[in-house]
This record gives structure tokens, C-alpha cells and sequence, in this order.
């Protein structure tokens, strides 16, 4: 067809969108670009409104911090515009002036990603680069496939997005939270687990909290993760032995502003995306669980020895939930 699915008159027409949805306002350059999505939409004699455009309508508007993620991570958005086109069959639909042109399904799980994007850096506004990163967090539409091809994944762009936005200068502390922006996103026991990272990293003389010092902490804090683990047959007492076996050669002096590895920073994200993937409200210990299970590492490693995977531990969730 013409790329996105649900084109059909009866399913798109459910999907007009206001530019405030629950609470979140989007910035004027959000509006202006979803207007000229609009336009591609017409430009390509499309029904409606689909990822494609909304993303041709980001390099088309060209500025922001959508923009300058793209340039940074060397991306020629002129050719990226041209494989969009190449990827979208032009419609056969006559030209339209209306406004509220419908949006795709997809078109429209892309704003409500991005607003769960706003929601966890604890931002009031949705900016050009949520939209951004939700393109990339709906996965199957055809903006998704041309920026992966372009070499631009959710993991890139999102650390791309946090540079710009400053929060690496901020950072992992010692007293703060992985990112001030995830401060409210993260539950008790997820906040519990990252100070007990921070004190056995600390402990054992190490430079930086990795992914074996969550799951020490992870343990410790004895929270849902450990219930999901004995569900699962699992021994913590197991664990924490294996735990000391791989314990590192302690390092220099002992620290308390430690900073977190660049595993265990992925970790926390793909907690964070797992709990929204859920409709979980916050991020909890078996989220983290999950997000040590998606990076390489000791704590990985660890797992899948004994036989823990993420099939397994998101099945036992949603029976607990």
C-alpha cells in the first residue's frame, strides 16, 4: 500500500489528535513539524498521517534537538528523506485541505510514546526530541526502519539526547539519582537497589558501579526481583556465591562518587523502557532485573548460568501482576 497500516477511511478517522494530550503541551517546532507532517501526507496523496511524515516533517522543519542529534550522529538527512520516499508508495488519494488530516495507528503510538518520553526525563513539554525517540521506540513503522538503516538506534540517540540536554554533566552521583530526570520514575526499591550498588562498589574498592554490584544489590534489597528469582527456582544464596567468585581485584582508594559503567547505565534505561513497556507506573527491582538481563556483564552472565532469562522473568511478572 502506501506504507503505514490502517489507511482504511473507517479505522484512521478515529485518530485525529489535539496538539495538549493528558496534560503534556508540545512545543511550537512539535506542532509545526506534526503541520507539515500533515502537508507530506497530502504532498504524497496519502489519507493519512503516518510515521514517514512525521518523520520527513522533523528533517523538513530542520532545527531542534531532533535535528541536531541526527547531525551528530553524522546522519545525511538528505538521503535519509529520499529513502523514506523510496520506502512510500505515492497514494491515490485527492488532495485535501483539511487540517485534521487522520493519523495512522502507528502515527499515533508515536506521540504517546513520546509523551512517556517526556513523562520519564520529567519534562512539562514534548520537544522535537521525544518525537524522535518515540519514531525509534515504535519499531515497526517505516521512520523506525529508515533511521536503524541509517545507523541511528533508540540506544544512540537517546544518550545523544541526554548529552545535548546536559544531563551527563549532572550524571550518576554519589547522592543523586541515575538521572535527576528519572527521580520520580523510579520506585522505592529501584532507588534502594542503586544506593546498595553504589555502597558494594564502594566496599570492594572499585572504580565504578557495574552490573554485578546491581544485582548484589538487587539481592540484597530482598524486593520483587528476589521474589520473581525464587518463582523461578533460583537460589539467592547461589547467586551471591557466584557473585563473590567473579568479585574484581579491588581497585584504588575507597570512593563514594562513584560513576556507574556504561553497561550498568543501559541497564537502567532498559529498566525504565520495560516498566513503560508494561504500563507500569514506576520503575521497581524486577524491572532492573530485566535491564541487567538485556546488557553484557557480569550480571547477565551470572543469570543466564542459571538459567534466568527475560522470557521467564516477564512471564512471572505478569502472573504477579
Amino acid at each position: 500500500g502506501t506504507g503505514e497500516e490502517g489507511r482504511g477511511k473507517g479505522a484512521a478517522r478515529e485518530y485525529y489528535l489535539p496538539m495538549t494530550m493528558s496534560g503534556y503541551n508540545f512545543t511550537d517546532r512539535v506542532r509545526k513539524v506534526l503541520q507539515i507532517a500533515r502537508e507530506e501526507a497530502t504532498r504524497l496523496s496519502h489519507e493519512s498521517v503516518g510515521t514517514e511524515h512525521i518523520l520527513l516533517a522533523v528533517i523538513r522543519e530542520g532545527e531542534g534537538v531532533a535535528m541536531a542529534v541526527l547531525a551528530n550522529l553524522n546522519v545525511d538527512t538528505t538521503e535519509m528523506s529520499r529513502d523514506v520516499e523510496a520506502a512510500t508508495k505515492k497514494g491515490r488519494a485527492a488532495p485535501s485541505r483539511d487540517l485534521e488530516v487522520p493519523y495512522t495507528s502507528r502515527a499515533k503510538k508515536v506521540l504517546e510514546l513520546a509523551m512517556s518520553e517526556a513523562r520519564v526525563m520529567d519534562h512539562s513539554y514534548v520537544g522535537s526530541e521525544h518525537l524522535l525517540l518515540a519514531l525509534l521506540r515504535e519499531e515497526k513503522g517505516v521512520a523506525a526502519q529508515v533511521l536503524n538503516r541509517a545507523g541511528v538506534t533508540l540506544e544512540l540517540a537517546r544518550a545523544e539526547v541526554l548529552r545535548l540536554l546536559g544531563s551527563e554533566a549532572s550524571g550518576l552521583s554519589a547522592t543523586g539519582p541515575v538521572y535527576p530526570e528519572l527521580a520520580y520514575a523510579l520506585g522505592p526499591g529501584a532507588n534502594t537497589v542503586l544506593m546498595l550498588a553504589r555502597d558494594s562498589a564502594s566496599a570492594f574498592h572499585h572504580d565504578a558501579i557495574d552490573t554485578e554490584h546491581l544485582l548484589n544489590a538487587l539481592i540484597r534489597e530482598d524486593d520483587e526481583a528476589v521474589s520473581v528469582l525464587r518463582s523461578l527456582g533460583v537460589s539467592i544464596d547461589r547467586i551471591a556465591e557466584l557473585l563473590n567468585e567473579a568479585r574484581k581485584v579491588p581497585a584504588r582508594g575507597r570512593r563514594l562518587d562513584l560513576p556507574y559503567s556504561t553497561n550498568a547505565k543501559r541497564a537502567i534505561w532498559f529498566a525504565v523502557e520495560e516498566a513503560l513497556s508494561l504500563g507500569h507506573d514506576s520503575v521497581a527491582s524486577s524491572h532492573l532485573l530485566l535491564g541487567l538481563l538485556r546488557v553484557p556483564g557480569v550480571a547477565g552472565e551470572l543469570l543466564a548460568g542459571v538459567g534466568v532469562t527475560e522470557t521467564l522473568v516477564r512471564e512471572q511478572l505478569r502472573k504477579n501482576h
